[in-house]
């Protein structure tokens, strides 16, 4: 019997092996490799949101990915996107939508502009940073929904990325994505055509920026640039990310972790307090010599009614269920000694973010 349930249970051990984010994705030239856009967050605000909250660019049905157990602890939402990417295959300036804003969808676009909210997007569970890739410090930059002019209170959306991707070849000639860049430009609807936008993203001259105002059209557009990377391989692509020191969202992680250290240590002082005030209360009842119980019920020895010496003999006496206790508390206590190891762990940079 023991042989045929081993046997039932064999595909089931063989598929639990793979592991979402462990292991590495392979691609062949012209795979799709799928962009996936997560939460956009903010400094400023500790709320996220959806990145279809905003009227950007979405496919006809918005699916949510399935996510590894790191990816759900983190709040990610990672959903799928209108961006078409294939492996080691350039694209040159692709319109993907035009949306026309009415005066609701370019208040909260200015709205989540004055709160710095950040887009976050993913390709082969790698985050995207933003600048160039070849610059030391595109990892402490920002991929920001839009900018501010402080002089003249406009608003202006990013509207155009140039989205650069690195590959390492492996022995067996298949491609694993190793880096993944955004440089986001605002750019005017009217820079944005098929036969012109890839003469003003290469001069770098445009004509305009895109204004958030109602009854502006605002188009979205992006290309693509990928390039080999011989020097990172999938297990070390993260080190340029780990090593960054201005993540999003490092400070206040921070912040609340020592705001709740505080909080507990403000509470523990408390109840200490009380109970030693209440302990040294009973200790100097116990150290007036000759003091009677009659004195204050009338009867026995203070020494054995009184205060918390009535508990004294119930520490040696079995508890009820003892062994479903002692299973709690030696679990509980193991709990408590991993996520406390884990947090020390985390807190030095030992444990990889992409776990």
């Amino acid at each position: 019997m023991l042989v045929v349930i081993a046997a039932a249970l064999l595909p089931l051990g063989a598929m639990a092996l793979h592991i979402p984010g462990f292991q590495p994705t392979e691609y062949n030239p012209g795979d799709s490799v799928p962009l996936k856009v997560n939460k956009m967050t903010s400094p400023q605000t500790q709320i996220p949101y959806s990145f279809y909250h905003l009227d950007f660019c979405s496919p006809q049905k918005i699916t949510r990915y399935s996510m590894h157990l790191g990816q759900i602890l983190a709040g990610d939402a990672l959903e799928n996107s209108d961006y078409s990417l294939k492996m080691a295959e350039n694209v040159k300036c692709r319109v993907l939508c035009d949306k026309p804003l009415t005066p609701e969808a370019a208040e909260k676009f200015q709205n989540f502009i004055d709160k710095q909210y950040v887009i976050n997007w993913v390709v082969d569970d790698l985050p995207a940073t933003a600048g160039d890739l070849s610059s030391a410090s595109s990892e402490k930059q920002l991929f920001l929904i839009g900018t501010k002019d402080e002089s003249t209170q406009r608003y202006f959306i990013h509207n155009f990325v140039t989205l650069q991707l690195q590959y390492h070849v492996t022995k067996q000639g298949t491609y694993r994505v190793v880096a993944v860049g955004v440089k986001p430009r605002s750019l005017d609807k009217a820079d944005l055509t098929e036969d012109k936008c890839n003469t003003l993203t290469q001069a770098g001259g445009a004509t305009g920026l895109a204004e958030v105002k109602a009854g502006e059209t605002i188009r979205f557009a992006y290309e693509v640039e990928w390039s080999e990377n011989t020097e990172t391989t999938w297990a070390s692509r993260w080190d340029r990310l780990r090593e960054s020191s201005e993540t999003i969202g490092t400070a206040q992680h921070w912040f609340h972790a020592i705001n709740w250290g505080l909080i507990i240590l403000f509470f523990s002082g408390f109840v200490a307090t009380i109970l030693l005030r209440s302990l040294k209360k009973d200790i100097d009842l116990y150290n007036k010599v000759g003091l009677q119980v009659e004195d204050i019920s009338g009867e026995g020895d203070l020494m054995d009614e009184a205060g918390w010496k009535l508990v004294h003999a119930d520490v040696f006496r079995k508890p009820v269920h003892c062994r479903v206790l002692s299973t709690l508390a030696g679990t509980g206590a193991q709990l408590s000694m991993m996520f406390l190891v884990l947090m020390v762990a985390a807190a030095l940079g030992l444990v990889s973010p992409q776990h």
